[in-house]
């Protein structure tokens, strides 16, 4: 698993580069939470395009020799992608503080949001390939922003249920750790269904 990962990291090593230095650069003239949606967004990208080489270069027929490579494959690709989420949060609250930026914090619920998506495309992968799952999460990419508009307006009335949810995203981005533990369950529940998927998947 870790070879697989030094392969991933030294395929894209000029990406990751530019990728921490664009943190590193941005962050500080930007609300964190702006900062930290865009480089989730290229976390995603980077993500992506790695299972696309995988395809591409037909990398599973590798993978497939030994039956425990499917699952150190699976587990690979999902750090791969926790690596760069979360060096894009930890360099971002080090940005915070140090600028003094101001911030409530959001940035935790994008971190929940973003991790829904890309383990949706992650289990869709490892079921029937990068293609499929592309397609697949397309209609998501819209609809997050449509949900994201409606959501916006919907905490602007008056109801039980928004002030509710209200106190919901007070409490994750309040005690981080809420964020941080839902951030590793739906990890693991990633992690087994694509395992499951993959290992019934034909190469």
């Amino acid at each position: 698993m870790i070879k697989i990962l030094l392969n991933d990291l030294n395929r894209q090593k000029k990406i990751l580069f530019l990728y921490v230095i664009g943190i590193c650069v941005i962050s500080p003239f930007f609300e964190p939470l702006y900062s930290f949606f865009i480089f989730s967004i290229v976390s995603i990208r980077i993500t992506n395009y790695s299972c696309k080489y995988d395809d591409d270069f037909n990398m599973h027929r590798f993978y497939s020799i030994v039956p425990n490579k499917r699952k150190l494959v699976v587990i690979e690709k999902h750090i791969f992608f926790s690596m760069l989420i979360i060096t894009a949060l930890i360099i971002i609250q080090i940005a915070k503080h140090y600028f003094n930026l101001i911030s409530n914090n959001y940035e935790y619920i994008i971190l929940l949001f973003i991790a829904l998506f890309e383990y949706f495309y992650l289990i869709l992968y490892f079921k029937k390939g990068s293609i499929y799952a592309m397609n697949m999460t397309r209609p998501v990419y819209f609809s997050i922003f449509i949900g994201i508009m409606l959501f916006g307006q919907f905490l602007k009335g008056d109801s039980t249920l928004k002030d509710n949810i209200q106190r919901g995203i007070y409490i994750l981005t309040d005690s981080i750790s809420y964020s941080i533990v839902i951030f590793i369950i739906l990890t693991f529940l990633s992690i087994l269904l694509s395992v499951y998927f993959y290992r019934k998947r034909e190469l």
